[in-house]
């Protein structure tokens, strides 16, 4: 009797830790032990429907017997319901068995529904509690996108080459740069560590390690892979070491491969969990940054958790103290960390635009550049882009995401008639000097009217002082 009742004492007591467990303490083993309750469930497959819906259409029309859940809002879903859209799916507490994030991929998914998902975010969201039903439940995780499982090392193509594969495949230009140069950028751990601490736990994850299929192409391949399959019998025998021969197979000839979540020790803390523990002061996360920024070995693997902490620190008004002040004037005195920070900026490489308005944001944020500085370093990356009639829809969405002013030389600019494209460009740049006012002035009588409206637009952006600006506008109201 004495022994039976220290038994059920133990078994509570084991019951109380794991309900108190910080969610930052990751299970080493998320799924080894799964309730009869659970086993009975109908299953889920989670999607996250990014670019193309091919691959969760397929899934939809052979399984049969499952419940699917989209994850992404639908473009009628109102604004306030779109924003902060993945946080808001992991709070409905969904359990999935199985995930798929289809999207181009070049550090994050993006693609035709004007939504995306960071690594980064994934990453940050992979320490909540909450959002362990979609990234620790599932049984297997399908990522449909170029990259998503990469290492760093090069493959047999050169940037330019892989640059022109992906266009090839149905990537516009600006896609396909920038998925290229994150496929080759020092900056970050390699894809397939990433992804494997994101979905840490999960039986099974796929993904490619270079140029993925496109929907249009793997929809026959999954169609094979799918036809006849007792699904629920597959995922109850998926192990961390089995591998899913059948998909490999009809796979074959494209840059498939498969992994499994890491198992992460009980004690372990992963340095994005650290840096988003809200019980751990805030010196102590700033210490721990500039000893990793002092570091060569690990300066650039860590700066998207850098970023993601002082844009955390942006938004909720972090006041800095003196001491983490201190540290970061330290960091001033370590030549080589700018150096590594500006050799990423200066060079020229297609695609990487993003990225290094990215570093030189960061650099002014840990106080290595002054206001005069980070505008210098902007300006020199966006006027090293050809601000033309032909600019893309993507490099002006680039620019424009990056939220910077920038004065453009008017030589920089082309004589004739500017396109829509090009107008919206230098709204959203903000120029100052007057050449460049009275050039869009004259864009407001151009014979196409969406080019007016653009060049309106971009003055009401950019608020000119200058009569002859005022007196176009003044005008343009009789435009009808």
């Amino acid at each position: 009797m004495i022994s039976y009742i220290i038994s059920l004492f133990l078994i509570a007591s084991l019951s109380a830790q794991e309900v108190t467990e910080s969610p930052l303490e990751e299970r080493g083993e998320v799924h080894s032990r799964r309730s009869s309750k659970e086993s009975s469930r109908k299953k889920t497959v989670c999607s996250i429907t990014i670019n193309s819906d091919e691959e969760v259409k397929t899934f939809k029309k052979h399984l049969k017997g499952f419940d699917f859940v989209e994850l992404v809002p639908h473009e009628s879903e109102s604004e306030s319901e779109k924003k902060d859209w993945f946080s808001k799916a992991c709070k409905k507490d969904i359990q999935c068995d199985v995930l798929i994030i289809s999207g181009h991929f070049g550090g994050r998914f993006f693609g035709k529904s004007g939504h995306s998902l960071s690594t980064a975010l994934l990453e940050e969201k992979s320490c909540d509690s909450k959002c362990s039903g979609i990234l620790h439940k599932p049984k297997e995780v399908f990522l449909m996108g170029c990259n998503t499982l990469a290492g760093k090392h090069r493959d047999h193509r050169t940037q330019e080459e892989y640059t022109r594969v992906l266009i090839d495949d149905g990537f516009s230009q600006t896609e396909a740069q920038e998925i290229a140069a994150f496929r080759y950028s020092p900056i970050g751990n390699d894809m397939h560590s990433r992804m494997r601490n994101v979905f840490a736990g999960v039986e099974k994850v796929y993904g490619f390690n270079s140029v993925g299929p496109s929907g249009k192409t793997v929809k026959p391949l999954l169609e094979r892979y799918l036809s006849g399959k007792d699904y629920e019998s597959h995922l109850k025998n998926l192990t961390p070491r089995s591998s899913n021969e059948d998909l490999a197979h009809e796979l074959r000839y494209s840059a498939f491969t498969q992994t499994s979540g890491r198992k992460i020790e009980r004690t372990e803390k992963r340095p994005v969990c650290l840096l988003n523990d809200e019980n751990i002061p805030g010196y102590k996360k700033t210490t721990w940054m500039v000893k990793q920024l002092k570091s060569k070995k690990n300066r650039l693997k860590y700066i998207p958790h850098f970023q993601r902490l002082l844009e955390k620190r942006r938004n909720s008004g972090y006041k800095w103290s003196q001491a983490e002040l201190k540290q970061l004037a330290d960091l001033k005195s370590d030549p080589e960390l700018t150096k590594a920070f500006d050799a990423l900026i200066e060079e020229s490489i297609s695609g990487m635009l993003d990225l290094q308005i990215d570093i030189a944001k960061l650099m002014k944020e840990l106080k290595l550049l002054n206001k005069s500085e980070y505008k210098e370093k902007i300006a020199g990356l966006v006027l090293q882009t050809e601000l033309t009639n032909n600019i893309s829809y993507e490099l002006k969405d680039e620019i424009c995401s990056a939220n910077v002013q920038v004065d453009i030389p008017i030589e920089n600019l082309p004589e004739e008639s500017w396109s829509e494209q090009l107008v919206d460009t230098i709204g959203c740049l903000k120029p100052q000097n007057k050449e460049v006012h009275l050039a869009l002035a004259r864009n407001l009588s151009d014979k196409n009217p969406s080019v007016r409206l653009k060049a309106a637009s971009a003055l009401e952006n950019i608020k000119p002082q200058n009569k002859e600006v005022h007196l176009a506008l003044v005008r343009a109201l009789y435009d009808k």
